[in-house]
């Protein structure tokens, strides 16, 4: 069960916010002192409403445009059998986001890495530290991926880990020693 948590509304408050005052500005009634102009065409029913209403011009009907809905839009290229075999064997594999998979290419090319999203298409393969990676086209798969232990892979990316943490932790008293300087005014943009 998950708790609730403010940090998940902070974003859609800061939003609403922003666009609170937008849309009350779009509601505000009419000036009476600025009028438009008498239509010369206008009959006897727009000759009739009171003098406080503001006459708008009538316009074309705006022309809807088809939205690009990416969920429900058709393949760009369709799936042969051999690739749907291939979505069925990633998502499978892609279940778990934990374990380490093997995909090997058309071009010879070996991938390691997580599977972190699979769409109708293909899927993204993580293959370094924070979200790196690439998106692979069923169609550019040789073989059909299959979950590897990649002990080395573990390693490069715990080796990876370790030098951002340490990059981190370096930059605070750099950070701590530069900022009374930028507040001063002897550091200047």
């Amino acid at each position: 069960m998950k708790t609730f948590s403010p940090i998940r509304m902070l974003a859609p408050c800061i939003l609403a916010m922003t666009l609170m005052p937008l849309a009350a500005r779009g509601q505000e009634p009419p000036d009476p002192s600025v009028s438009e102009p008498a239509n010369p065409k206008a009959n006897d029913e727009t000759q009739s409403l009171p003098q406080h209403v503001v006459q708008l011009p009538t316009a074309k009907p705006p022309i809807h445009k088809a939205r690009i809905n990416w969920y429900l839009r058709q393949l760009k290229h369709p799936l042969t059998p051999r690739d749907q075999e291939m979505r069925a064997a990633v998502r499978k594999l892609g279940k778990s986001h934990w374990h380490f998979v093997h995909v090997e290419l058309q071009g010879h090319k070996v991938l390691t890495g997580n599977i972190i999203g699979v769409s109708d298409e293909g899927f993204n393969l993580e293959t370094g530290i924070l979200g790196a990676g690439r998106f692979v086209a069923y169609r550019e798969v040789a073989t059909s991926p299959r979950e590897v232990a990649a002990v080395g892979t573990r390693t490069l990316r715990g080796v990876e880990w370790t030098g951002f943490a340490t990059l981190c932790v370096a930059a605070i008293p750099l950070a701590l020693l530069f900022y009374p300087l930028v507040l001063a005014g002897v550091i200047q943009d």
